[in-house]
Parts: C-alpha cells; sequence; structure tokens
C-alpha cells in the first residue's frame, strides 16, 4: 500500500492505499453487499447497505485511462456521473 524509498525515506502512495481510504470511509462494520450491474476490467463497481441503513454505493473504479460516463439507479431516482480516468469515487445516500 505504502512504500518508502530506500535511498529517499520518501513514501510512496499505491492504488490500494486510496481504494482502503474509499472502503473505510464509509462502509460501515457489517454492512452487506448488494447486487449491482456486472462490470469489466477497466470499470468495475460494489455496493453496499450499512446496518443503520444507509447506502453506500461504494466503491467505484475507472482503470481506464480516458473518462467514463455512468449512471447510478436506486429507488427509481438516477444520477449521471463522468468519472475520470484511472480515479476512485464513493457514493452514498442517507437512511429512508
Amino acid at each position: 500500500m505504502i512504500t518508502v524509498g530506500p535511498t529517499t525515506g520518501k513514501p510512496t502512495e499505491h492504488f490500494d492505499f486510496f481504494m482502503c481510504g474509499h472502503f473505510m470511509k464509509l462502509i460501515q462494520r457489517g454492512a452487506v453487499r448488494l447486487e449491482s450491474s456486472e462490470g469489466s476490467r477497466l470499470f468495475a463497481n460494489v455496493p453496499f447497505r450499512n446496518p443503520d441503513g444507509s447506502l453506500a454505493a461504494a466503491v467505484v473504479v475507472n482503470a481506464d485511462t480516458q473518462d467514463r460516463p455512468m449512471w447510478i439507479r436506486c429507488k427509481g431516482r438516477t444520477a449521471a456521473v463522468c468519472l475520470p480516468g484511472r480515479s476512485v469515487a464513493t457514493f452514498s445516500w442517507a437512511p429512508p
């Protein structure tokens, strides 16, 4: 996740470091993974329902170098988002 340069002592954060940050920020202990549309090698999503009822459509990953449009549908509502290339995003909704 993080490596330290042997000569410089400078830390370097790797992709896994940022992925863990997204999971730990909004997904609570005891969360349940929900069904979602099938992803691909370059674009994936993993939604969860937290024990408090909130929905964390975390984590959406765009491993492609190009920006990708995406749509999130939940309870009859749709949000359109453009996810930048080589990025990770977390989306959440308040409990009903």
